[in-house]
């Protein structure tokens, strides 16, 4: 019984690992670039990955929302961090990191969210919306 149980707890953790990543770009040479970039990346570890989801407002957008996407799939703590980070500075990946910061439960993130839920002027709604799902989340609530 309690195979199956950590069986059916695998299953949807890789489900939501495959299907709640940040959407691939859906222009072709964007595409391109994303899927480059990802397969880059792939072969260094977390922590060269984690630098590359830095950045200033859409530069290198292929490369972060590669990163970022990798950093998901690894499922690497040591990110989290660097996520809170461009969460604060208003990243375009912000959504995206609140929806991970949720599905990891990471109780660290709960202050960050709650400003960013909080400040109508710098967030907009639809992250502060994100950033309420995700304290919902982690909080059980």
């Amino acid at each position: 019984m309690r195979f199956y149980r950590s069986l059916a707890l695998t299953g949807l953790f890789y489900f939501g690992a495959v299907f709640c990543r940040a959407e691939p770009p859906k222009d072709p040479q964007a595409r391109k670039t994303y899927d480059h970039d990802k397969e880059w990346l792939s072969h260094f570890p977390t922590p060269f990955i984690v630098t590359n989801i830095r950045g200033q407002d859409r530069q290198y957008a292929e490369r972060r929302m590669a990163a970022l996407d990798l950093v998901h799939e690894k499922h690497d703590q040591s990110a989290i961090p660097e996520m809170l980070g461009e969460l604060k500075n208003g990243s375009f990946l912000s959504p995206e990191i609140c929806d991970i910061l949720g599905e990891w439960k990471t109780k660290e993130a709960l202050g960050t969210l709650q400003e960013v839920d909080k400040d109508h002027k710098k967030y907009p709604k639809d992250v502060r919306a994100h950033a309420r799902k995700a304290l919902a989340q982690i909080t059980g609530s």
